[in-house]
């Protein structure tokens, strides 16, 4: 079957979206306002409990939806079942096992956010937490303004030589070009180990660990990918580079993606990279050696531009679009060497920017809008 993409947007008074014969088609189920998620810009759904749904936000603080359950009174909307009440800007997130870390940023894209620093916010257990309630606090904050401005995304890397935090430098001013590594000693009083390498990639974003032994990293100001060794990962070193990949590059791989498998032709050590610019879309690489990527495959489209936060789903992915018409695109995986933009979906509603959405194990789809703290809501099959 030759891969498509179906675009998404927020209909005016159409509720079905059915892409070219062959792929998932989204039927819009409604939408909802909930106050506490104030510019939602991540949202992850782990594979140790892929019914919590982790939201952080810009506007302040982190949200757990159960998405596994509603209530007949707000069908559409999942009970929150956790909530780490802060006025603190916090972007990045992720989790290991019971580990689990948020990025507070320091600078935003219009300058120093007042009141925020660079830090790490550590909850040690954060299954616990859930179970004993419902508001959050991070056991250990790490501050890591002594070496750089501003952090933006995180990723947690297990080595033989520890657990590490690696963040990406964003809108820092002090290290562009920052890809900030940490040790997690799980101690108050220890000194923090850290690590600060400057990278060619401007103003460093998207951050994936591949096979615990490389950091991939994307840049909101640059199209290149750069690959860093973590292979003793307080000594990190620039391994690979190249240019012309993409923005950004928020990335997933089925290896943390709670649903489905990889399609044929494509395992585990395939990297499923957003590409943010203009065009945007997708690009795949194999990281069978993760210090050298290979590009198996990309789609690129206008219409694609600002992708963001790429989530997989069986046979397909799905990226948010950042942009002013907002929505989401399907992206069949089915035939990844030859995928291609096809479909456009229209009438879509002004003043959305849909940084981030996750799915379901059913296929049911939550697309946050930052701006308005409103969640639309569809069904994809």
């Amino acid at each position: 079957m030759r891969g498509v993409v179906a675009f998404l947007g927020l209909l005016l008074g159409e509720v079905a979206l059915a892409g070219p014969p062959g792929l998932l088609s989204a039927r819009h189920l409604g939408s909802y306002e909930d106050s506490t998620l104030d510019y939602a810009v991540e949202s992850r759904a782990y594979p140790e409990a892929p019914q919590h749904l982790f939201v952080t936000c810009r506007g302040g603080g982190l949200v757990v939806l159960d998405t596994s359950s509603t209530t007949p009174t707000q069908p559409l909307r999942p009970p929150t079942i956790g909530r780490w009440d802060s006025d603190l800007a916090v972007e990045g997130q992720d989790r290991r096992g019971d580990l689990y870390v948020v990025a507070e940023l320091g600078v935003g894209p219009n300058g120093p956010i007042p009141g925020s620093l660079p830090r790490l916010h550590v909850f040690h257990n954060v299954t616990a937490q859930l179970e004993a309630g419902a508001l959050l606090t991070p056991d250990e904050v790490v501050d890591l303004s002594p070496w750089i401005d501003a952090i933006l995304h995180v990723k947690l890397l297990e080595s033989p030589q520890g657990t590490f935090a690696v963040c990406t430098g964003g809108f820092a001013t002090t290290v562009q070009g920052g890809v900030v590594v940490v040790q997690l000693l799980q101690s108050a009083e220890a000194a923090p180990r850290v690590a600060v390498l400057e990278i060619p990639v401007s103003q460093p974003e998207g951050v994936m660990i591949v096979a615990n032994r490389a950091a991939w990293v994307g840049g909101i100001s640059s199209s290149a990918l750069a690959v860093v060794d973590l292979s003793i990962p307080l000594t990190p070193s620039l391994a690979w580079f190249q240019d012309g990949v993409g923005a950004q590059l928020v990335a997933a791989s089925w290896v943390d993606q709670p649903f489905g498998e990889p399609p044929v032709g494509q395992d585990a050590h395939c990297v499923y990279m957003a590409a943010w610019g203009s065009p945007g879309g997708l690009v795949v690489f194999n990281a069978s050696d993760p210090l050298a990527p290979v590009l198996l495959s990309e789609t690129k489209s206008p219409r694609l531009a600002m992708a963001n936060r790429v989530k997989l789903y069986h046979n397909v992915a799905l990226v948010p679009l950042e942009q002013r018409v907002g929505g989401f695109g399907i992206i069949d995986l089915a035939d990844a060497a030859r995928f291609s933009a096809t479909h456009v979906a229209p009438s879509i509603v002004n003043n959305t920017k849909a940084y981030c959405l996750s799915v379901t194990e059913k296929g049911r789809v939550y697309l946050f809008i930052a701006e308005t703290a409103t969640v639309h809501v569809y069904e994809i099959r």
